[in-house]
């Protein structure tokens, strides 16, 4: 009997390690799998939302190029801005 359980441990010993491997190599076929499909399905990977974005019309860029160019500009009067009362306190300090 115990040469039986012997015989049975070690057929599990080896049989664990080997039956762990190939299940490993079947899920990492199986994402590579996926991953293959996925590129099939959305042409470079790209997910189905960024595929379906619309482009943007030439009103919508224009207005972001106007916008873009106002933050500019608010941007450069307000430096200034902060220049001027700079000088001025040093100007009354004196």
């Amino acid at each position: 009997m115990s040469d039986q359980k012997t015989i049975d441990l070690i057929g599990q010993e080896v049989h664990t390690p080997n039956h762990v491997r190939k299940f490993e190599q079947e899920k990492k076929a199986k994402e590579l799998e996926a991953t293959a499909q996925s590129v099939r399905d959305n042409g470079l990977g790209l997910s189905k939302e960024t595929q379906a974005k619309p482009e943007p019309t030439y009103a919508e860029l224009k207005a972001s190029h106007d916008n873009h160019f106002l933050d500019q500009q608010i941007e450069m009067i307000r430096k200034e801005l902060i220049t001027m009362i700079n000088e001025k306190k040093q100007n009354y300090e004196v």
